[in-house]
């Protein structure tokens, strides 16, 4: 589990280094807008960056610039000249659809089968890369089910739990799977590099031009007493995250209701402002770290970042809480209890394989952000006069 989540947060950092950070970096410098949907029709031409969290977005002309944002649905059946950065239920890219640049997404389900010329970075639970889809650079993705029948020119790299590629890969494909299947029509132009359970017993000569590696997954024994220890770990993971939460209700009481608040209000913005907070704060406390004269503020930095990330699952849990016990009739909940009602359906989400890696990390974005934009309401409030 550890693993999966550490692959998840690569995936996640991957885009950012060194050219994929641009988006970001210049996301921070702009005010992010919240609008109900957002259309380009097709004829029309909308120039600029976009940095817009919308429930539903349709480009269906041409977009000259970046895409970053979020929402339920990005469908694209037009152009894109820019980068696209989606944190959402859905993205589309139709068989019409072009992006000039690489696409980054993270979402439940995904579709593409256009045109993508640069990287395609993608984390999801369903995946698939239909037959005329076209991608000039290098495709990673993390997904529990992914389907590859289009052309990648680039490499294919795969961490999840069912691949099947039917497609064309133009240089060396890693995958690590639960299931691999290579149907008779696809091509790898380079290397076959899997990890899976059971080795590929077809003859792969017609499909890899380079050479196959396998390596097996070995399912350990499980032996009782570390199963025991693993299950009282985690018991005394959730335990103490449930006591950290009562003191700091119990102490900040206000601040917690704030930030609860900012998720129900905001929920379009909170999620973005966290993945923001989680990349751009650990990258400036390294090269605080790095510099000398600025080690100690790295260093504290670093820690407060820690502690926050430790947190932020908090406010999420009696975010969930308090939902549940709304249907109960309860109109105005305790904090104290709707923590111990959503604290542990929450980390047992965590543990469903690959789906909990992706909600572990929207809960550690809705909780940074939604406390971030608590202290930003809170900064106004008192610089307002009177």
């Amino acid at each position: 589990m550890r693993f999966l989540r550490a692959a998840v947060c690569l995936a996640v950092l991957h885009p950012v280094l060194p050219n994929g950070f641009a988006p970001i970096a210049r996301a921070a410098e702009r005010q992010f807008s919240t609008v109900e949907s957002l259309t380009v029709r097709e004829g029309e031409t909308s120039s600029g960056d976009l940095y817009v969290w919308t429930r539903n977005a349709d480009i269906a002309g041409l977009h000259d610039g970046d895409l970053l944002g979020g929402g339920e649905s990005l469908l694209i059946s037009g152009e894109v000249n820019g980068d696209i950065f989606f944190f959402g239920n859905r993205v589309e890219i139709t068989e019409q659809g072009k992006v000039r640049d690489s696409v980054r997404c993270w979402t439940y389900i995904s579709n593409f089968n256009g045109e993508i010329e640069g990287d395609l970075v993608a984390g999801a639970y369903q995946l698939t890369i239909h037959s005329r889809a076209h991608i000039t650079g290098n495709v990673h993705i993390f997904a529990g089910v992914a389907n590859i029948e289009g052309t990648i020119d680039g490499e294919l790299n795969f961490t999840g739990g069912q691949i099947t590629v039917g497609g064309t890969i133009g240089k060396d494909a890693n995958i690590e799977a639960d299931a691999i299947g290579l149907l008779s029509d696809a091509r790898i132009g380079g290397d076959l590099n899997y990890n899976s359970r059971h080795e590929l017993d077809q003859d792969l000569a017609e499909i890899v031009a380079g050479q196959v590696n396998f390596e097996e997954t070995v399912d350990k024994p499980k032996k009782r007493e570390p199963l025991f220890f693993a299950r009282l770990l985690w018991w005394w993971y959730v335990g103490s995250a449930l006591l950290v939460g009562l003191l700091a209700v119990a102490l900040f009481r206000r601040a917690a209701q704030a930030t609860i608040a900012s998720i129900g209000t905001d929920r379009f913005l909170v999620p973005l402002v966290g993945l923001g907070i989680s990349l751009v704060v650990p990258a400036a406390s390294v090269l605080a770290l790095v510099l000398v004269v600025s080690l100690p503020l790295g260093v504290i930095s670093l820690l407060l970042f820690l502690v926050a990330l430790y947190v932020a699952k908090v406010p999420v849990a009696i975010w969930l809480g308090e939902l549940v016990l709304r249907q109960f009739g309860q109109t105005s909940p305790s904090p104290f209890f709707a923590l111990a009602l959503g604290i542990l359906p929450l980390y047992l989400l965590f543990e469903i394989p690959y789906l909990g890696n992706l909600l572990w990390l929207g809960t550690i974005w809705l909780g940074l952000g939604a406390m971030v934009l608590a202290v930003r309401h809170y900064v106004q409030e008192r610089s307002t006069p009177g």
